[in-house]
């Protein structure tokens, strides 16, 4: 996955939906294939240092700096790959409230 992010990074897109829903696995063997799944919600920045301030995302996955409503860049993805490590190994979600009025 993190490999996935670094190549679309390096063409300066940022994903802005990286969560377990979009992580796609083409075959079940030793030489198992994983993919990012929906670019519906990518983006290609003018540089790897741009930012975009338009606010999209899954609730458990976004960044402070979009919770904030400030600009974000690349590093969105990478606070993202963080929030899914967290649920691959314990299961819940790092950052979720069972009300939409508690959610950070």
């Amino acid at each position: 996955m993190a490999t996935g992010v670094q190549a679309l990074h390096k063409k300066n897109i940022l994903h802005r939906d990286i969560k377990l829903e979009n992580i796609l696995v083409t075959n079940l063997t030793e030489d198992t294939g994983v993919r990012i799944g929906d670019m519906g919600s990518a983006v290609q920045l003018d540089s790897a240092t741009a930012t975009t301030d338009f606010m999209i995302g899954t609730p458990g996955y976004i960044a402070p700096e979009m919770l904030k409503k400030k600009a974000y860049g690349l590093a969105y993805d990478v606070w993202a790959i963080g929030a899914l490590m967290h649920a691959l190994l314990t299961m819940e979600l790092p950052f979720w409230a069972t009300d939409s009025k508690h959610r950070r």
